[in-house]
């Protein structure tokens, strides 16, 4: 395996000054892989020529030039949205997972509104549908809740296994 010399170790840092690939250098100078040439410039640490490349580009005026968007086809339909006005639900089109009584709160009839329909104060307890077409509960907010009171209840669930026992004990105890 051929050594590194001066001579050759000038001749490396000329040809990467030029622009030439590790291949070609070690090519040139025989005997050497391009690993051996790209292990020899990182240990030298010579500019990465993507940065000098780089700064060159910075130096020089760049002239700007005006994009013109690319028409593939036309289009002559447009996209007409139409969103079904609010309606009152029976309790049948509202989730039957949920009891008809939380504690002591009567489950309400949902409003129905989509998102874009709501208002600040709305309960956002989603009721039906999917994606852009859910539809919410809308009764008036829980203090402190982006729900209703029975909402606010049934978003709480039952709790863990020891939060239920302590529930349980405490009632027993009172």
């Amino acid at each position: 395996m051929p050594e590194w010399t001066e001579e050759r170790i000038d001749s490396l840092r000329f040809m990467w000054s030029e622009g030439l690939s590790a291949s070609e250098i070690a090519t040139r100078l025989g005997g050497l892989t391009r690993n051996a040439v790209i292990g020899k410039v990182h240990r030298l640490k010579l500019h990465n020529r993507v940065c000098v490349a780089k700064e060159i580009q910075a130096k020089t005026p760049q002239v700007k030039v005006a994009k013109v968007p690319k028409v593939t086809k036309a289009v002559s339909v447009a996209k007409v949205v139409v969103r079904p006005a609010p309606r009152a639900a029976s309790t049948a089109a509202s989730r039957p997972d949920l009891p008809d009584m939380m504690g002591s709160v009567l489950k309400p009839v949902p409003l129905l509104k989509t998102l874009v329909d709501l208002t600040k104060g709305d309960c956002r307890w989603p009721v039906e549908g999917e994606r852009a077409e859910t539809r919410f509960c809308c009764h008036a907010v829980s203090q402190g809740s982006p729900y209703c009171e029975y909402h606010r209840l049934a978003s709480k669930g039952p709790g863990t296994k020891s939060e239920r026992v302590a529930a349980r004990e405490l009632r027993r105890a009172a």
